[in-house]
């Protein structure tokens, strides 16, 4: 059974895009997280640091609308949002899972000036713990009227291991 949810929850693979040059970076705090048991499934809880390393302030819907406003820390992956969570395969190449949490009220429009850190939370979560290499790609704009209209520009994470 944990292998239809897994399909039904991949939206296929994902390769990362070089950009010419990175705008974010995305460090998490550790290289390994271990997955808790819930009443409701099971949950890894990662924390990163993004750093907006172009000289362009960005924009993304990495905010909680419930907070309200484009100054926004910390920023969060979640359901509807620019984050993602992609699991590698056997064979190297990332999946995208729906693994994401959910903000309540859902997710807003958020800038990212240059060279400021911000913590971005981002749980995963499944009915079954999922042991495995992670890692989070973010999407970002040029202008906060760009947001999901034009390509985005992409940013990934480090690697991650759940067990």
């Amino acid at each position: 059974m944990v292998p239809l949810l897994i399909a039904q929850c991949s939206k296929g693979p994902t390769e990362p895009e070089p950009n010419p040059r990175p705008a974010l970076t995305i460090q998490t705090d550790s290289a390994l997280y271990t997955w808790t048991q819930q009443s409701y499934g099971h949950v890894v809880y990662t924390r990163s640091t993004l750093t907006n390393v172009s000289d362009d302030t960005l924009y993304t819907t990495l905010g909680d609308f419930y907070a309200g406003g484009l100054d926004q820390d910390p920023l969060f992956v979640a359901q509807h949002s620019d984050g993602f969570i992609e699991h590698r395969q056997t064979d190297g190449t990332w999946i995208e899972v729906e693994w994401r949490g959910v903000l309540t009220e859902g997710a807003s429009i958020a800038k990212i000036v240059p060279s400021k850190q911000y913590t971005l939370d981002a749980p995963i979560y499944h009915a079954q713990a999922q042991p495995g290499v992670f890692r989070i790609r973010i999407h970002c704009y040029p202008s906060s009227d760009s947001v999901k209209v034009s390509p985005p520009m992409v940013g990934y994470s480090n690697s991650f291991t759940t067990q």
